[in-house]
């Protein structure tokens, strides 16, 4: 896999930086006042990282083009640490120039997406951050319409704790769906190949787990900091709160409350009904906040029927369920059903598994077919991978080319961003 043909381009509204990653054109679009060196690789060395391993290629950087060396150094590690996940990926060799580049950056950024994790890093580093930054195009691929109601929402916010918004548009989650990768196989690499782009000595990853529970995950406190360069260090930050701490300090700053949005269905507001908006509302509600405003209202009733699909998710559950039992005990009643529910069907498939030697999960598949089951390729092994890898070599063999496909239509044809 070879990585060539970087640009950056300066245009009225926006910078613009593309480069060729094997067939594929990866690009970003971002408000201006960043310096970008055409140089420099290294972005697109970290996203390319992970598929090249799924591929099992060697990544050649093209000769005209040089790369952090502090990256490349961690490169073994960081392979290693991917490698042992999930041996899908394999270990691969990587051919650049590397230079050390003379640190120059100044400032502090956090990635921001009006959730509760960036919101709980805004609220407690904001005499640290200097700006903030949206990226569409990174875990969702908003269309015009919705895409301007986010960045209308983060604007407010920035200008109430008077940050400046920094608007990223890029193909990087088409990138990844490409090698079918799921988001939380490449999340930390995509996360610190926009870092590299900006002009900032530190950016803020925000954590979702925490010191007491860490899972393996794309963006993680081992492998983030290692995609730091001699210029941007990356940070992982928020372990030390789980969801409902996080809420807890929230609650006290109204604007960022009033702002919080954290909806997987509905880019205006919060549904009410999708999975992610019950678990904030038992945060919410844990933490004495009644009246939090759902398209649709959250009955307690709600919380036994969201699904449980992996332990991360059931450590949510868990303590939600030890918070609930001091006080709230209508809480505590439906997360008992939830979590009982989970664990008997995970004590089975173990029965299954080391009883029967996973024969009634083999049955099941034969009856399904593996091809309806199969899923993006993740950090954990699932016994579709080989199958996902397969047919990404076919798709890989179809042309010589890519055209990328999202965000025709840029926000930054209608807007300029200061």
């Amino acid at each position: 896999m070879r990585i060539e043909n970087i640009s950056v381009r300066q245009h009225e509204s926006h910078t613009e930086v593309s480069g060729k990653i094997g067939k594929f054109p990866l690009w970003f679009k971002y408000s201006l006042g960043h310096a970008t060196n055409d140089e420099d690789a290294t972005s697109f060395l970290i996203a390319a990282l992970t598929p090249a391993m799924l591929l099992g290629e060697e990544l050649i950087i093209d000769d005209r083009y040089y790369v952090s060396e502090k990256v490349f150094n961690n490169l073994p590690l960081i392979q290693t640490v991917i490698n042992c996940w999930n041996p899908v990926f394999k270990k691969i060799t990587v051919h650049a120039r590397t230079s050390a580049a003379l640190p120059g950056k100044t400032g502090c950024a956090a990635f921001f997406s009006s959730g509760v994790d960036s919101l709980y890093t805004l609220v407690k580093h904001q005499q640290e951050i200097d700006q903030l930054i949206l990226i569409n195009g990174f875990d969702f691929n908003a269309d015009p319409t919705a895409w301007d109601a986010m960045i209308r929402r983060s604007q407010r916010i920035a200008e109430i704790y008077a940050k400046r918004l920094i608007v990223v548009e890029t193909n990087l989650k088409e990138f990844n769906s490409f090698f079918n990768l799921s988001r939380f196989a490449n999340f930390g690499a995509t996360l610190a190949t926009i870092a590299q782009l900006l002009d900032f000595k530190t950016v803020l990853v925000n954590s979702a787990d925490t010191y007491e529970r860490i899972f393996a995950s794309g963006s993680h406190p081992l492998l983030d900091p290692l995609w730091s360069t001699e210029v941007c260090g990356i940070v992982h930050t928020g372990l030390e709160a789980d969801r409902a701490k996080k809420i807890q300090l929230i609650k006290d700053h109204p604007d960022a409350l009033n702002n919080l949005w954290f909806c997987l269905k509905d880019p205006n507001a919060n549904c009410g009904k999708c999975s992610k908006c019950i678990r904030t509302y038992i945060a919410l509600k844990l933490n004495g906040v009644d009246d939090f405003p759902f398209s649709s209202p959250v009955q307690i009733s709600d919380i036994a029927k969201v699904p449980i699909d992996n332990a991360e998710i059931l450590s949510f559950f868990e303590k939600f369920r030890i918070l609930a039992s001091e006080s709230h005990h209508d809480i505590e009643r439906q997360l008992r059903k939830l979590i009982l529910e989970y664990k008997i069907k995970t004590f089975l498939k173990d029965i299954d598994t080391y009883l029967f030697n996973s024969r009634i999960q083999l049955w099941r598949r034969s009856r399904l077919n593996a091809q309806s089951e199969l899923t993006n390729i993740s950090v954990l092994p699932r016994y579709t991978d080989e199958l996902m890898l397969d047919k990404t070599f076919r798709d890989l063999a179809l042309g010589s080319t890519v055209e990328s496909k999202v965000l025709s239509s840029s926000i930054f044809q209608a807007r300029t961003f200061d």
